[in-house]
Order: structure tokens, then C-alpha cells, then sequence
């Protein structure tokens, strides 16, 4: 089992069903009225492609507001599900905003994310089209759109699973250009050390790779 928690933030304008989500996901139920607190995480151990893992979830419902608290959110998160209501024009816009914020904070051109378009329940009401959601995951994050419905449960779990894969691909090349660097120093080290030359060098060949990467087709 991986030893580090995946920190999993959830973020959204107000009233998409971030809690619901959250609810749903970790105790499979559906909260018609749910109260926002301050601060609301969620642990929860699951499978993903036969490895376990604990998940920690932070749904910022209720925050929407509080810049500096979205922010602390934004630090901790490893991996992020976009959440909009498929109802509300005006929720999907705000996602380019927070999405600009996400990759500001984490000083990175990418982030392992997934964009989240919820209450399919509802889509009778729909205002944003899913070629609209699709276009915006694939051109704006390289990630995908899932169509949620908190009530039914549709979507629901793969969106988490698909973020939990996104940061352990994230992992794994972090862990490929860590153990590259490693072995860079090591080269620049034996430079001064000829006579330990060879059994450094027969050790450094044995970079291990890093487990848990994941490819999505």
C-alpha cells in the first residue's frame, strides 16, 4: 500500500454539489440538504488498479469566498476535481479561474485534475453543453470531463479514481526525474573518487522504477 495519503481537493463555485460528491463517494450516500462547515475532510482507503491507497478529501464547501482559505486548500492538494453544475453557465465559468489559480500556487503548467460537470440528474435543465466541458478539460487542463450525478451516483467514483491515477503518474515522473538527478550528483561525485569508480557506477545502474504509474488509454 502506498504509505502517503492523496490529498484531494475538491473546488467549485457555490451550491454544484462539491459536499454531495464528497458524501457519495465516501459513504455512498445522497444529502438532499447538506450544512457547509468551515473545514470538512474525509478519509477513505480504496483499490485503484490493484494498489491501495488512503485518499484524504477536502471539500471547500462553504469557502468559496475565503481567498486565503482556498488557497491553504490549493498547497495541500496533490490532485483536484473542477466542479461545475451542468445547470449554471456562470459555475462553469468560474472554472477557468480557479484552474489559473490551481497552477499559479503550484507553480506548475500542469496538475493532476479532473473537471467535473454535475447534477446529470438534471440535465433536462442543462446549460452547458458537454462538447463545451469536453473542450475545456482536453484543450485547457490535458485531462478529461465526467458528467456526475451525485443523486444517481453516476461518474461519481471515477472521477476520484481518475484523479488518484493522475497524481500517481505524477508520482512516478517525479520519481524518474528525482532518481535522475540522483544519479547526476553521483556521476559528479565519482569524478573526485576514480578509485571507487567501478563500485559506484555498478550500484548507480540499479535505479529503481518507481512503482504505481499508471497509463490512461
Amino acid at each position: 500500500m502506498s504509505d502517503n495519503p492523496y490529498h484531494i481537493v475538491l473546488l467549485g463555485s457555490g451550491a454544484v454539489g462539491k459536499s454531495c460528491l464528497t458524501v457519495r463517494f465516501v459513504s455512498n450516500k445522497f444529502v438532499e440538504e447538506y450544512t457547509p462547515t468551515l473545514e470538512d475532510s474525509y478519509r477513505k482507503k480504496i483499490n485503484v488498479d490493484n494498489e491501495v491507497c488512503i485518499v484524504d478529501i477536502y471539500d471547500t464547501a462553504g469557502e468559496e469566498d475565503f481567498q486565503s482559505v482556498r488557497t491553504e486548500y490549493i498547497k495541500r492538494g496533490d490532485g483536484f476535481l473542477c466542479v461545475y453544475s451542468l445547470t449554471d453557465q456562470s459555475s462553469f465559468d468560474e472554472i477557468k479561474d480557479i484552474y489559473d489559480e490551481i497552477l499559479r500556487i503550484k507553480n506548475n503548467y500542469r496538475v493532476p485534475a479532473v473537471l467535473v460537470g454535475n447534477k446529470y440528474d438534471l440535465r433536462e435543465d442543462r446549460r452547458v453543453e458537454m462538447s463545451t466541458g469536453e473542450t475545456f478539460a482536453t484543450d485547457v487542463m490535458g485531462s478529461v470531463l465526467f458528467e456526475t450525478s451525485a443523486k444517481t451516483c453516476r461518474h461519481v467514483t471515477d472521477a476520484f479514481y481518475s484523479v488518484v491515477q493522475r497524481i500517481r503518474q505524477q508520482r512516478a515522473k517525479q520519481n524518474i526525474l528525482d532518481n535522475m538527478h540522483y544519479h547526476g550528483d553521483n556521476a559528479l561525485r565519482e569524478e573526485h573518487h576514480h578509485h571507487h569508480h567501478h563500485h559506484h557506477h555498478s550500484r548507480s545502474k540499479k535505479a529503481r522504477r518507481p512503482r504505481g504509474g499508471c497509463i490512461l488509454l
